[in-house]
């Protein structure tokens, strides 16, 4: 709004200058001058480049997921493992357009063993299917995820950030299966698992 406003300014302005013969009256500013500025005004607008999502918010994200990651199950918690989402960043393709969301999930466990990126997959899958039940909570998530998102990568790590593996899937294959359009056996099909490097 700025820019335009200062761009309008400039535009009266050099309207001024071309109905007072080349000189503003008691500022001494020439034609020449007076259309460089205006000119150097319009082009600034003319190269803003708009965004096209909305800049996310990704602590309300993480606080919604984990509300049904966490405490999922609590004998399994006990026994096996317990999972969290960590992080979310947005990762930019190009360097401008944010095209993929990578969710860092980490495990504590005792033992091990019982950390897997298969169970901290099912878990986030199944977050994302009950935050999209609660209209609400799908609202908060779905508002803060710029349209540009692609590519859902789900990063698995142990409590002391040693990588388990990470899964790779299409994002609207997640809206799918949150929606219940998409079922676990098509859901299945379309994510890639990558072994910790």
């Amino acid at each position: 709004m700025k820019h335009l406003t200062g761009a309008l300014f400039f535009l009266c302005l050099l309207f001024l200058i071309s109905c007072s013969n080349g000189y503003i009256p008691d500022t001494g500013i020439s034609p020449a001058v007076g259309t460089q500025v205006a000119e150097t005004q319009t082009a600034s607008i003319w190269t803003i480049t708009p965004s096209p999502t909305p800049i996310p918010i990704e602590a309300e994200i993480i606080n919604v997921l984990n509300q049904h990651i966490k405490n999922y199950d609590s004998l399994a918690e006990l026994i096996e493992a317990e999972y969290y989402i960590a992080r979310l960043d947005f990762i930019s393709g190009d360097g401008k357009v944010i095209t993929t969301m990578r969710i860092t999930i980490v495990c504590k466990s005792m033992a091990r063993r019982t950390c897997t990126p298969e169970r901290a997959f099912v878990l986030l899958m199944n977050a994302f299917r009950v935050a999209h039940g609660k209209e609400k909570q799908w609202e908060i998530i779905s508002s803060k995820i710029p349209e540009t998102v692609g590519t859902m990568e789900l990063q698995v790590e142990l409590a002391h950030a040693e990588s388990i593996g990470m899964f790779i899937v299409g994002w609207k294959n997640v809206v799918s299966y949150a929606s219940e359009n998409l079922t676990a056996e098509q859901l299945d099909h379309e994510i890639i698992l990558r072994p910790p490097n």
